[in-house]
């Protein structure tokens, strides 16, 4: 069958590494961005993402086949990745090769071939399945979602296929890359390191570093630059014998980071960001080393965008790869006075190089600007009313979106329950914005105990995030600047001490916050909402947070959702235009 009414299609896919994603651009415009991990349940799927390519087939093609000029992206140059980690490996022969051999047979049997793979999946010639180069399709969804003429791009992660760092100039379709760091400089390892050592998991503990951190004191920063410092000539140098990025390598920190700073640290915190708590002497030191990292690792990457400014003289920036999801830095960074905006991808880790491989083909193919900045591009599934049928334990009824707000306000103010949002498309990213949320009063200590206890399972020492409305957000924010951060939770602000009473519950232990700022436009349900709540409570501002278990990725179905709610002491769940409480209730 071919497409009636022609439009171009590109395609970028991510897998084998973290985050597989597929990402569809109809004429240079994301149409559908999905993570393997929404339809496996396993977060952080690195696997081939079937499930997403067959969604695409069934929804997006409608069965029908590309053409002849389609494309389909890979977002890394994969042969120049086993390049690289055999030179690794020869290198430090004969001391990689465990490593090394333990890799092959996913090179053999998977990696090496990912672009036939693809040819297949889609029913393409080979030709039209293309490589792309990790750090530029990092960079490429930045730029291009950002709307600048001209910018710096920063991308930072563990390490792609080439780097662990790069900048990049960007200026219509011309890039260049003016400076990059190796893998045995990365601070995206030297992060993931440091989470290991405070008891969390790599490449998914990294928001808890992040958050322990601001219970602490830097006094221990003597200690950490050691490590990790900066440095006039080369911006910032790295100790070797402190970490061991090789092949083999089953933890990063070597004996010699263990003599500086101590065992791993074992068991479970017991600080909260609800309360002043004492916390032994022995975790106190974790914390205070927590924070000392933090603020070394800040000071980095201002002295990175200082040297990038001193190079350009251009003050747009755009900041891309996993270290970008780290609000704090990022709101450190905001305060350099050379600066008038970063922009930040909605999803800046290596789900989003789908995105950005795709729109850096379409426009090499074509000359023109994609428009890959959505913030809703996932599935949107309908509730199939048979599904409630058989389940007699939920009552059902359609509302209006008036009455939907209505509703949600009076479970949460009257019956001091928690609400679950499932509605329309998917976001884009890993944060909840709306659209696949768990709605809460910050002012109600048992609903918020509920929340991280019985419904998240989440640990007392990570904040919430607060949603607000924009008239309300200029009143409780310190310096409030409205931008597409504050709009999607990238960067966390200071909210005012006389409002720390009635928004408790959605700050951190130091007054600080996520918020996404929402108004009628952004998103119409919401709006109404707050504005209810302002009338209750003189602010318009709730928790918002993902609807999903700690340790899960986002909720995907409306079958998942119902299952959840099921399950879970939650007050109701509003699935697009379907209001559902549990009978008895």
């Amino acid at each position: 069958m071919v497409r009636e009414n022609y439009k171009m299609y590109t395609l970028g896919v991510s897998c084998y590494f973290h985050d597989s994603s597929v990402a569809v651009l109809r004429d240079g415009e994301l149409i559908f961005f999905i993570l393997e991990d929404r339809f496996s349940r396993k977060k952080h799927d690195s696997s081939y993402p079937e499930s997403a390519i067959e969604y695409v087939h069934k929804t997006i093609f409608n069965s029908e086949k590309l053409s002849s000029e389609d494309r389909v992206i890979y977002y890394e140059d994969n042969e120049l990745k086993f390049l690289n980690i055999l030179s690794e490996a020869l290198e430090k022969y004969p001391f990689q090769w465990r490593g090394f051999f333990k890799a092959i047979p996913m090179w053999i049997f998977e990696k090496f071939w990912v672009k036939s793979k693809l040819a297949m999946s889609f029913s393409i010639p080979l030709k039209q399945v293309q490589m792309g180069d990790h750090h530029l399709s990092h960079a490429a969804y930045g730029y291009y979602a950002s709307g600048f003429k001209e910018s710096l791009v920063l991308c930072s992660d563990g390490f792609g296929d080439r780097a662990s760092l790069s900048l990049y100039h960007f200026e219509g379709q011309d890039h260049e890359k003016f400076l990059s760091f190796d893998k045995k400089k990365s601070l995206g390892l030297i992060y993931t390191t440091f989470t290991t050592f405070f008891g969390f998991k790599a490449n998914d503990g990294e928001c808890s570093l992040m958050a322990i951190s601001r219970f602490g004191k830097p006094i221990y920063k003597d200690k950490i630059t050691k490590a990790l410092r900066l440095d006039r000539n080369h911006i910032y140098t790295v100790e070797d014998r402190f970490f061991n990025f090789d092949l083999d390598s089953e933890c990063f920190y070597t004996s010699e980071f263990l003599k500086e700073f101590g065992k791993p640290f074992k068991g479970k915190y017991t600080v909260s960001c609800f309360e002043n708590m004492i916390c032994s002497e022995g975790e106190q030191y974790y914390l205070d080393l927590a924070s000392s990292f933090h603020e070394v690792f800040e000071e980095v990457y201002i002295q990175i965008f200082k040297e990038a400014f001193a190079k350009k003289g251009i003050r747009n920036f755009v900041f891309s790869g996993g270290v970008a999801q780290n609000c704090v830095l990022i709101a450190k960074l905001n305060e350099l006075d050379f600066v008038d905006e970063i922009f930040i991808p909605l999803d800046p880790g290596d789900g989003g190089t789908a995105i950005g491989a795709a729109a850096l083909a379409y426009v090499e193919k074509t000359g023109r600007y994609p428009n890959i900045n959505q913030t809703f591009a996932g599935a949107n599934l309908e509730l199939n009313q048979r599904i409630i049928d058989n389940m007699p334990s939920l009552s059902a009824c359609q509302l209006d979106s008036a009455q939907k707000a209505t509703n949600v306000f009076d479970v949460l103010f009257q019956y001091e329950k928690v609400v679950a949002v499932f509605q329309d498309k998917m976001e884009v990213g890993p944060r909840a914005l709306g659209n696949r949320s768990l709605l809460c009063r910050a002012d109600h200590a048992e609903m918020v105990k509920t929340l991280s206890e019985d419904i998240k399972t989440r640990a007392y020492f990570r904040p919430y995030a607060l949603i607000v409305l924009e008239e309300d957000a200029e009143v409780i924010v310190d310096d409030f600047k409205l931008n597409e951060q504050v709009m999607r939770m990238q960067t966390v602000v200071k909210i005012k001490e006389q409002y720390h009473r009635i928004l408790k519950y959605g700050l951190h232990i130091d007054g600080t916050t996520r918020i996404q700022v929402i108004n009628e436009k952004s998103d119409p349900f919401l709006y109404s909402l707050l504005l209810k709540v302002k009338e209750k409570i003189g602010i318009g501002a709730l928790i918002n947070t993902s609807f999903n278990e700690s340790g899960f990725p986002l909720i995907h179905s409306p079958v998942d959702a119902l299952y959840f709610f099921k399950s879970r002491p939650l007050g109701a769940l509003v699935i697009n235009d379907t209001w559902l409480t549990k009978v008895g209730d």
